[in-house]
């Protein structure tokens, strides 16, 4: 740059650089022997001050075009001087103590600077960057001197990709011991063949470890030890606990199943060899409680009724090869229970229909010897989780904390004596599976009516069908609501009212309705939009039960009409009974 040297000044310049994608610009800054500094800037001694650099895009033939500006998320410099940091070249502010400097009043030496956009850019032959470099530093005549600009279109190095970037710029004489150090540790996680998967591992482990440590409240987890020295255990003689004793006791398991392996050291067995010994192949009890339960969970019953006593008191399996031999199937699938399930579901017994002819009535009233497919109520927490899905609010994310989803107030008041208040969640929270939900454990859930309690241990809990139960499935806020919803999918995918109608019935009940049907449920949606017309309040109030926001342009008569057909709809017998 020569010329008269301004106290300020701001440079523009317009050029297209020969790419397609640009991900950031780099300037040079270059001695410059006839400068007055012979050095980078053109103060006396030769340093400068970049106040603010600003990258605009803008049509290549329209210079009055104003653009749109491009956001520079960072920056990197080989040096800045201290206390004005390259960083201070892209804060949006231009102060007279702002900007990004490099002593060039003692150090002659060339300088670059890296700025990287917040997201690629793509160019096209119509479109040119225009890049401002902002002089406006109190220090006068601190501009640049002899420079250069370009641009790339590499991916911007992250994290630890980007101190190693920033090391390598650096001359070698240059480097620490941590910045060798850091080098090494990079080359070798990255660039050594076969250990690399290991290295990356170790180091995330390393990361969450330290995460740990810094934490400042770490997660306390009570962990249980054998003792090196096992005490002596005796049966105490009754009525007199204190110093009477009878015979001595070991650790084993009851001698009618399989006996614990012998170790071949001769000491007594852990915790540890139990557990080997409750999943071991020699052992068919625990495979085959496992696959009854799960047959319960299908059929309605389990292939041995009494799911909580296998015993001589229990009932006798109805199908004991078929027992025996799903128990072996999970044990050899590697206890995989998605394919067990999958094995069930998928079996000509599951698919059959669950119609019932009055010959199979009187010949298998109780569908034990499996003559057609399960019919049953559906579970209360799966009956949420389907309104949740036929509506499209289920949050389906997996893990995470328990979540307190919508409950009537002062349920929790007389177990705690008013001092602990129920705060029901808001936004996704409040529509993932019934799984997480929270329970206290004297007072559960209030939607789950025929759960087990918390208390004691329920194997198989009771399914019920009182009219006591419409009176969640029609008016608690989660199934008005998923009706709500549901209505307003409805309205929008569907202009016709029989193709909304028909929709909503296939999704709920997997089937199209009948004529007959059809022509009843358009008789009510006809009869509820008269309704709400006449008395618009009360659509008002149906439409503003739940969280989720309405859509406030649809008709407010219409929808609170279908919000109501559609939750009569989701209390259908068909829809509340797993067929």
């Amino acid at each position: 740059m020569t010329g008269e040297r301004p106290e300020n000044d701001v440079y523009e310049l317009a050029f297209s650089p020969p790419l397609d994608r640009i991900s950031g610009i780099r300037l040079d800054a270059m001695v410059d022997p006839e400068s007055p500094g012979k050095g980078a800037g053109r103060d006396e001694k030769g340093n400068f001050v970049l106040s603010e650099i600003e990258v605009v895009a803008r049509p290549a033939n329209r210079p009055d075009v104003k653009g749109t500006p491009i956001k520079l998320a960072r920056a990197e410099a080989d040096f800045s001087q201290a206390g004005l940091p390259v960083s201070e070249a892209i804060d949006g502010k231009t102060g007279k103590d702002n900007g990004w400097s490099v002593s060039g009043h003692t150090k002659k030496e060339p300088r670059w600077a890296e700025f990287f956009f917040q997201q690629p850019f793509q160019l096209d032959d119509e479109t040119v960057l225009s890049v401002k470099l902002r002089f406006e530093s109190q220090h006068t005549h601190h501009t640049l001197a002899l420079f250069r600009m370009s641009a790339t279109d590499e991916k911007q190095p992250e994290g630890d990709d980007a101190k190693v970037a920033a090391i390598l710029r650096k001359n070698p004489q240059q480097r620490n011991d941590a910045d060798r150090a850091a080098l090494r540790e990079h080359f070798r996680m990255y660039h050594w063949g076969p250990t690399d998967e290991i290295a990356r591992k170790l180091a995330a482990a390393r990361r969450d470890f330290a995460k740990l440590q810094s934490d400042a409240k770490p997660v306390k987890v009570m962990v249980m030890d054998t003792r090196e020295k096992p005490r002596e255990t005796f049966v105490l003689v009754k009525g007199i606990y204190n110093d009477v004793t009878d015979q001595k006791v070991v650790a084993d398991v009851p001698g009618m199943l399989p006996p614990l392996p012998e170790k071949s050291d001769g000491t007594p067995p852990t915790r540890l060899d139990l557990a080997r010994w409750i999943v071991s192949p020699q052992n068919p009890l625990t495979a085959r409680v496992i696959v009854n339960r799960y047959w319960q969970t299908f059929f309605g019953r389990g292939i041995v009724s009494t799911m909580d006593d296998f015993g001589l008191q229990g009932t006798q399996p109805t199908h004991p090869e078929l027992l025996d031999w799903l128990a072996v199937e999970f044990v050899e699938s590697g206890w995989d229970v998605k394919e067990m399930h999958r094995l069930i579901v998928t079996s000509e017994t599951y698919r059959q229909s669950s119609h019932v002819t009055s010959e199979l009535l009187e010949n298998d009233p109780d569908n034990r010897l499996l003559s057609r497919a399960p019919r049953y109520r559906m579970p209360s927490w799966m009956i949420r989780d389907h309104a949740l899905a036929a509506s499209g609010l289920l949050n389906r994310s997996i893990g995470g904390p328990p979540v307190k989803p919508y409950q009537p107030d002062g349920i929790w008041a007389e177990a705690t004596f008013g001092k602990i208040r129920y705060q029901t969640d808001t936004g996704d929270k409040l529509y993932r599976r019934s799984l997480y939900t929270f329970w206290r454990r004297i007072v559960g859930p209030t939607v789950f009516f025929d759960s087990a309690k918390r208390q004691t241990c329920e194997v198989e809990t009771n399914l019920t069908n009182t009219p006591l139960h419409a009176l969640t499935t029609l008016n608690d806020i989660t199934y008005v609501e998923a009706a709500r919803v549901l209505a307003e999918r409805m309205i929008h995918e569907h202009k016709n009212k029989l193709d909304r109608i028909t929709a909503a019935f296939v999704n709920l009940t997997s089937r199209p309705p009948t004529p007959a049907e059809l022509e009843l449920l358009t008789m009510r949606v006809d009869a509820y939009v008269d309704q709400y017309r006449k008395l618009p309040q009360e659509a008002a109030e149906l439409l503003a039960i739940g969280d989720q926001p309405r859509d406030t342009s649809l008709d407010p008569a219409e929808h609170a009409a279908y919000t109501t057909l559609y939750n009569t709809l989701m209390n259908l017998d068909e829809v509340l009974v797993k067929p």
